[in-house]
Formats: C-alpha cells, sequence, structure tokens
C-alpha cells in the first residue's frame, strides 16, 4: 500500500471505478436523510457539485465510502 501511495504522489495513478454503482435519491426530504445516513453537509453542496463522504451505520460505524452529487431536483 505504501508503494502505491509513494507512486501517486510521485507520478500519476488511476483508478477504476466501473464497478461503482449507482443509487438515486429523491424526494424533497433527500438532503435531511442523506446527512442522517453520511457525513456530507448537503446544504452546502452545489449543484452538479460532488463530496466524498462516508455511509454510516447506526452504531456510528463506517459501512463503506461513497461520492455524493448534487444533481437538482428529478421530475
Amino acid at each position: 500500500m505504501v508503494k502505491e501511495y509513494e507512486h501517486t504522489r510521485a507520478s500519476c495513478s488511476l483508478f477504476d471505478v466501473s464497478h461503482f454503482g449507482n443509487i438515486l435519491v429523491f424526494g424533497h426530504k433527500r438532503n435531511e436523510f442523506l446527512e442522517r445516513v453520511t457525513v456530507a453537509d448537503m446544504k452546502e453542496l452545489e449543484m452538479f457539485h460532488s463530496v466524498p463522504s462516508l455511509l454510516t451505520s447506526h452504531e456510528g460505524g463506517i459501512i463503506d465510502r461513497v461520492t455524493i452529487t448534487n444533481m437538482g431536483d428529478f421530475q
């Protein structure tokens, strides 16, 4: 792991995200929901911007890393 970290800092690295899934969360309380289950500040996330965050368990542990993108309202 340290070798990969040093290479990325000295040069460049690619990370394959093709295996990542997508979940759409919509509704008038979607931001409140996402703030309950992640550590993201949804009120400050501008339209079409993304933020890395963590999906948390009821006990406060980390379930997984996530990236949240504000896509605005869906119709």
